[in-house]
């Protein structure tokens, strides 16, 4: 009887793999491990995650130690002021309009104009100073005063200081804080001390107090880069009774003056 052989390479039941098999597989197999990357937390190859190295990067701005300056996007409202806990007699005191100075100082830190944020800098007021009471936008030599500030603000926020004073320039001229203080700041860091001074200098006449601290931090700088360490004791002091957000700062500027 002769005996057949068959060999194993040629078997019916073999499965041959071609080319475009492999490929489609390996496609397949690449498009399941994306879909699984996707779903896990975007991871920095320092370990962060992409949200953490945001706030890091926003930590390494120059206006990231600033109270004008919000770090994290969640906080609306300042923070500086502590709890005014009345001792026994203090409250009847405070109930007669009459609050000891400690009290004073706390309530005197208090904003009394509501805040926002744009690119994260703090501007006050934004709703009366550039709408009007039928919802309009305020218009300023024909330009729209929210335009305006939000353009003062992003030039501002990257330091480009020569826009952001040509954008707040037209908002002089209508008392408002944010265009006087923001003035202020861009001329201090272009080192023009007297025309920064000028702008701080009219936040105080203000019944709005959002910028009070940021006015008397920014002069003291001015005075100390002038060399008037007089004039720049006297406010530093002030800075450092108030226990406001700069007083720490304002100590230890005190220390290198004395």
């Amino acid at each position: 009887m002769a005996v057949i052989m068959t060999d194993s390479n040629t078997s019916p039941n073999k499965k041959h793999f071609s080319p475009v098999s492999f490929i489609i597989g390996l496609l397949i197999a690449l498009l399941g491990c994306g879909v699984v990357y996707m779903l896990l937390p975007n991871k920095q190859k320092n370990g962060t995650t992409a949200e953490q190295n945001k706030e890091q990067g926003k930590d390494s701005s120059i206006f990231g130690g600033e109270h004008f300056y919000r770090i994290h996007h969640h906080m609306h409202i300042d923070r500086d002021a502590e709890p005014i806990i009345l001792m026994p007699d203090e409250e009847s005191m405070l109930e007669k309009g009459n609050p000891t100075d400690r009290e004073r100082k706390l309530i005197e830190l208090l904003p009394n104009s509501p805040v926002i944020y744009l690119y994260d800098l703090k501007v006050t007021d934004y709703q009366r100073l550039y709408y009007n009471p039928d919802g309009t936008a305020v218009s300023i030599h024909d330009t729209a005063a929210p335009n305006l500030i939000n353009q003062a603000m992003k030039n501002f926020s990257a330091q480009k200081f020569d826009l952001a004073l040509t954008k707040l320039k037209p908002l002089l001229n209508r008392e408002d804080p944010n265009a006087f203080f923001y003035t202020g700041a861009a001329y201090y860091y272009q080192k023009n001390y007297p025309q920064a001074l000028i702008m701080l200098n009219r936040i105080g006449n203000l019944s709005n107090n959002v910028f009070k601290q940021e006015a008397y931090w920014y002069k003291a700088l001015c005075f100390i880069d002038l060399q008037k360490n007089d004039e720049a004791k006297t406010l530093l002091q002030h800075i450092a009774d108030a226990q406001g957000f700069y007083a720490s700062q304002a100590r230890k500027q005190l220390a290198t003056l004395k």
